[in-house]
């Protein structure tokens, strides 16, 4: 008796190649069923794997727009935005102020 067993398009004679190795054609079916079986359970673990690593891309997205957010509210000043002089950081100089044209000085008296 010979069974015809299909593998990835590869049509073997497990009688034959029972006979060959040893093995009884039960015995080789249940090997190849074992091996059904493991692949169906690696596949589904890659499976779940590729699930977490696009959750875990989106999350880093995520925190690296956070991060150029943080960013660039770390480099705000009285400067280049409306924050008050005094939450500046000890040591921050400021720009002198550009002369406008007058001359220094208070009220002039007649």
């Amino acid at each position: 008796m010979t069974c015809e067993v299909d593998l990835d398009g590869v049509t073997k004679d497990v009688m034959f190649s029972s006979m060959v190795k040893g093995v009884s054609p039960e015995a080789r079916m249940a090997q190849v069923a074992d091996r059904d079986e493991r692949i169906a359970q690696l596949e589904a673990q890659v499976a779940a794997r590729d699930e977490r690593i696009a959750q875990l891309e989106a999350r880093v997205e995520e925190l690296e727009g956070r991060v150029a957010e943080l960013k660039a509210r770390l480099g705000l000043n009285s400067t280049n935005s409306s924050k008050p002089p005094s939450s500046d950081p000890p040591g921050t100089k400021r720009a002198p102020r550009a002369p406008k044209g007058r001359s220094p000085g208070g009220q002039a008296w007649p």
